[in-house]
């Protein structure tokens, strides 16, 4: 389910990546155009799976309109996406960590108090 702050992101990201993806003109604004959607992903998306989507829409985006540099977009998009994946997956698996431990404490003070009683 998106929040408001992440529907707004999506929409960011969509209409960046639509301009960006017809007006990739050399190397730089690639790098550029890369930054800015990763950075956005990174910092301002909570949603695993709403991330998910957004990276494959916009690999599509960008490969679909330039046919002559396919294979080059092809290749480098997924080195991208293999890195933000791990950072994605790093951040995901952390958390779950985190809760996990969190829970667990809980579960042993809760019990301490109550035996205690």
């Amino acid at each position: 389910m998106l929040t408001y702050y992440n529907h707004i992101s999506y929409h960011t990201i969509h209409i960046i990546s639509y301009i960006l993806s017809h007006h990739i003109i050399s190397h730089i604004s690639y790098i550029i155009s890369y930054r800015i959607i990763y950075h956005i992903m990174s910092y301002h998306i909570t949603s695993y799976h709403t991330t998910l989507y957004i990276i494959c829409h916009i690999s599509y985006h960008v490969t679909s309109y330039h046919i002559k540099s396919y294979t080059y977009h092809a290749i480098s998009y997924t080195y991208h996406i293999i890195r933000i994946m791990h950072h994605i997956i790093s951040y995901h698996v952390l958390t779950c960590i985190v809760k996990a431990t969190r829970n667990t404490i809980n579960n042993c003070a809760i019990k301490h108090i109550n035996e205690e009683c």
